[in-house]
């Protein structure tokens, strides 16, 4: 979003997790639980359904390591990207 924190949209480009389990944080239905989600503080991973906050997103039952994983990675490039952007 105009603001640098706010998420309108996820991609990914490409995967290689298990089809059925780990393969689906790639499907549709996983990557719009983050839009208009924020990056302030941190996105956070928390279990399917309990989401409140606007930085939390909802796991997939079965794909947490996945999971966990692509949330880490958006993370750090979001450090990285907003750096850059703010010119520190």
């Amino acid at each position: 979003d105009e603001d640098l924190q706010v998420i309108k949209r996820v991609e990914i480009m490409h995967q290689e997790e298990t089809p059925g389990l780990g393969g689906r944080i790639a499907e549709r239905a996983f990557l719009d639980r983050f839009g208009e989600k924020s990056f302030r503080p941190n996105l956070e991973l928390v279990s399917e359904g309990q989401s409140t906050e606007a930085n939390e997103i909802d796991s997939i039952t079965g794909a947490t390591m996945s999971c966990e994983a692509f949330i880490a990675i958006l993370n750090e490039h979001y450090e990285q990207f907003s750096t850059i952007v703010s010119g520190e």
